[in-house]
């Protein structure tokens, strides 16, 4: 059973909830909705006299994220939501409405298109201004994955076998695994490469899509920073593309994601060409992947496997996606 689903945390919660609401002089006016639950966090709404807040909890290894919010809104206030209050010993957020999810708004493709024509400059913006905060970043406990020390985050992956599920199904094969081995001294020269190209490592949410943007009239929040860490900022591309991909039905290499990533691009042409800049990226949808194996294996970590469902093959998934890139 899930931390989350036992009456004992439930009244920890809920009570601290009102704890707090009393503290900012507000007060529940309906029942409190336990709306989202994940092996990694839950999130409670909050239904009070200053409309819905909403009460987020995190497993250990994403505990970061209540600090993280408390540095973001000091410098990038209008990107996240409102902070109210957090409990960073325990992973525990309460937080302000921040409006409706992108992913609700509208399933036309172009509306789509324009929504993220405006979001990106604002996340690489913010991407910039927070690379100049590097240890207050990571004094949050923010994941620390920048670029030279991915081939050794690589080898402790492999070494916890318990989530590559090797020869079971939507697992890694025992033939996959043994390529993965031999990966390190590839992983190390492209790293490396992409070092050579002197963009400035900062945050990355490793998660960005149109469930974890939100829109408020003019206003446009990033929520769900779990998942996120220290690292290349274009690692971020990945998730990014390849659900704008899935959900529009475009083809990996249409006009339409070329232009969202030269968008993307150009808030960074202080650090090169534009075609310097696409080689750049393009190295880091490549070893982005080992990124996104290392938040899978976080966020399930402080979970026993009979709860991962059908994240179970989070790890493993994303290190096959590495194995192929690194062997093209």
């Amino acid at each position: 059973m899930l931390v989350w689903d036992s009456a004992g945390w439930r009244t920890q919660a809920h009570g601290w909830i009102r704890t707090e609401l009393a503290r900012l002089g507000l007060e529940p006016i309906g029942a409190i909705e336990q709306s989202h639950v994940r092996p990694w966090s839950t999130v409670i709404r909050v239904p009070t006299t200053a409309g819905n807040l909403y009460f987020k909890a995190c497993t250990p290894g994403l505990a970061h994220e209540p600090g993280l919010l408390s540095v973001l809104s000091r410098f990038r206030p209008d990107c996240v939501p409102r902070l109210l209050a957090a409990d960073t010993a325990r992973g525990w957020a309460l937080t302000g409405d921040a409006g409706v999810a992108l992913r609700g708004l509208s399933t036309d493709v172009q509306d789509t298109l324009d929504y993220w024509r405006r979001i990106l400059p604002i996340y690489a913006g913010l991407q910039l201004e927070m690379s100049a905060h590097v240890d207050e970043l990571l004094a949050t406990g923010l994941p620390d994955r920048r670029l030279r020390s991915l081939p050794e985050k690589l080898d402790m992956l492999l070494a916890d076998t318990a989530h590559l599920l090797i020869d079971q199904p939507d697992g890694l094969t025992a033939a996959e695994y043994r390529a993965l081995h031999s990966l390190s001294p590839r992983l190390q020269e492209l790293c490396q490469r992409l070092v050579s190209y002197g963009i400035p490592e900062t945050i990355d949410h490793s998660d960005l899509h149109d469930a974890n943007v939100f829109v408020d009239g003019d206003r446009i929040t990033f929520i769900d920073w779990g998942d996120c860490a220290l690292t290349h900022p274009f690692f971020t591309m990945n998730v990014t593309l390849a659900v704008l991909q899935y959900r529009l039905g475009l083809e990996e290499n249409s006009p339409e994601l070329a232009e969202l990533q030269n968008l993307y691009l150009a808030a960074w042409t202080d650090f090169g060409s534009p075609d310097r800049l696409r080689k750049a990226l393009d190295l880091a949808l490549r070893l982005g992947s080992l990124s996104r194996a290392l938040n899978w294996h976080q966020a399930l970590a402080d979970s026993p496997p009979e709860d991962w469902g059908e994240d179970a093959d989070g790890v493993s998934r994303w290190l096959r996606r590495l194995l192929t890139t690194l062997s093209e």
